[in-house]
C-alpha cells in the first residue's frame, strides 16, 4: 500500500524521507513528482562491444554534460539525466520510480526498468536519482533542467532485524549523478570469475 500525499508530507516533515528540495506543490495523490537536474551523461560509440562484467564497464562511453538552459533528446538516443531532488529512503520505506503520461505521450522513457528505490538508499546522505532517458519519438525532443520529469512513491517495508542477513546498501548510495553502471563493482566480488 502506497503513501498517500498527507502520509508523503508527515514523513517527509518528521524526515524520515527525505526529498531535498521538497515542494508542497509537487505532491500528487499518492506520489511526488520529481524535476529534471542540470546534469547529463551522453553515451557515445567507440565501434566494440561493452563488456559490462569489468571494473568500470561503460565509463569511457559516457561524456558528462552541465546543460544551463535545455537539450535535445534525440530519436533512439539513451542519455543518462539525473534528479533535481535528491532522495533519502529509511530502512521501513521503498520508492517505486514511474514514468508521467505526459511523457510516455512524447515517446520519452524516463527508466529502462530501473524503478526500484530500495530501503536505506540514500540514508548516508540524500542522493540524486540516475534517469535512463530514451526517446522512441521520430523528432527529437528539448528537454529543459526544472522540468517534471517522473514521479516518486514510496510504500512501507516491514523491517525484519531479527533475520541476520547482512544490509546491503545501494553501490550508488551518496554518488554524484547521474552515474556510470557498477553491476561489477557491486556483484563481482560475489561471485566467481566470469560469472561461472
Amino acid at each position: 500500500m502506497f503513501l498517500n500525499a498527507h502520509e508523503l508530507e508527515r514523513e517527509c516533515g518528521g524526515g524520515r524521507i527525505r526529498i531535498e528540495p521538497f515542494a508542497r506543490d509537487l505532491l500528487k495523490p499518492a506520489s511526488y513528482i520529481l524535476r529534471l537536474g542540470p546534469d547529463i551523461a551522453r553515451c557515445t560509440s567507440r565501434g566494440v562491444p561493452i563488456d559490462p562484467w569489468t571494473e568500470d564497464a561503460a565509463a569511457d562511453r559516457l561524456r558528462n554534460e552541465t546543460v544551463t538552459e535545455a537539450f535535445v533528446l534525440h530519436p533512439n538516443e539513451f542519455v543518462l539525466g539525473a534528479t533535481l531532488e535528491a532522495i533519502s529512503v529509511p530502512n521501513t520505506f521503498m520508492g517505486l520510480l514511474s514514468n508521467l503520461s505526459h511523457w510516455a505521450r512524447f515517446g520519452v522513457s524516463v527508466h529502462q526498468g530501473a524503478a526500484w528505490v530500495s530501503p536505506h538508499f540514500g540514508t548516508h546522505a540524500p542522493t540524486r536519482l540516475t534517469l535512463e532517458l530514451h526517446s522512441v519519438n521520430p523528432e527529437p525532443i528539448i528537454l529543459r533542467p526544472g522540468m517534471p520529469i517522473c514521479q516518486i512513491a514510496f510504500a512501507p517495508v516491514r523491517a525484519d532485524p531479527a533475520s541476520g542477513l547482512p544490509l546491503n546498501y545501494s553501490v550508488y548510495d551518496g554518488a554524484a549523478a547521474p552515474g556510470r553502471p557498477r553491476l561489477y563493482e557491486e556483484f563481482g566480488p560475489m561471485l566467481p570469475p566470469n560469472g561461472q
